[in-house]
C-alpha cells in the first residue's frame, strides 16, 4: 500500500468528501465501526415503518430480531455516546453531531425513566414517541451530512 511506509494512517472526515465549517477535516473519527453501529441505530429509530414491522417480534428461529432495546444498548453501552455526545467527538462523532444527538438523548432519556423496561410496543404507543423519531432523524440528517 502506497503512504503506509511513513507510518500509520488515520481516516479523517476528509476521507470520505466532508469538510464540516469550523471543524478542519484533520479532526479524526477514529472508531468508524461505532459510528456505523450509532447510524443504524438512528436508522431504526428514525423510522416507524421499520418500528411498526420488526419491534415487538420475537420469532423463534428468526435471527433478524430488531428491538428497542438493542438499539438503546448501542446508544448508551455499546458506543457510549448517551447521554453525553460531547464525549464521543472524535472518537465517532463529529462536534456539529452533538447538539441533535443530545436532543434525541433528553427525549428518549425521559421516556426510559418513566417507562424503564416496558416492551416496544408501550415505548411505540406513548405519546412522546413521535418526538425522538423526529430527533432521531435530524440526529441521522446530521450524520449523514
Amino acid at each position: 500500500m502506497s503512504g503506509m511506509a511513513t507510518g500509520a494512517r488515520s481516516l479523517t472526515i476528509a476521507h470520505f468528501g466532508q469538510t464540516i465549517e469550523n471543524e478542519p477535516a484533520t479532526v479524526p473519527v477514529r472508531h468508524l465501526s461505532l459510528r456505523f453501529a450509532v447510524i443504524t441505530a438512528l436508522s431504526a429509530l428514525s423510522d416507524p415503518s421499520h418500528q411498526s414491522r420488526h419491534w415487538g417480534l420475537d420469532v423463534p428461529g428468526d435471527d433478524d430480531y430488531d428491538s428497542l432495546a438493542e438499539h438503546i444498548c448501542c446508544l448508551y453501552d455499546d458506543c457510549a455516546i448517551l447521554p453525553r455526545p460531547a464525549a464521543a467527538v472524535g472518537l465517532a462523532l463529529r462536534h456539529s453531531e452533538v447538539a441533535p444527538i443530545a436532543l434525541l438523548g433528553r427525549r428518549l432519556g425521559d421516556m426510559l425513566l418513566d417507562l424503564g423496561d416496558a416492551d416496544d410496543l408501550t415505548y411505540l404507543a406513548d405519546a412522546r414517541w413521535p418526538g425522538v423519531v423526529d430527533a432521531a432523524a435530524a440526529a441521522l440528517d446530521a450524520m449523514e451530512s
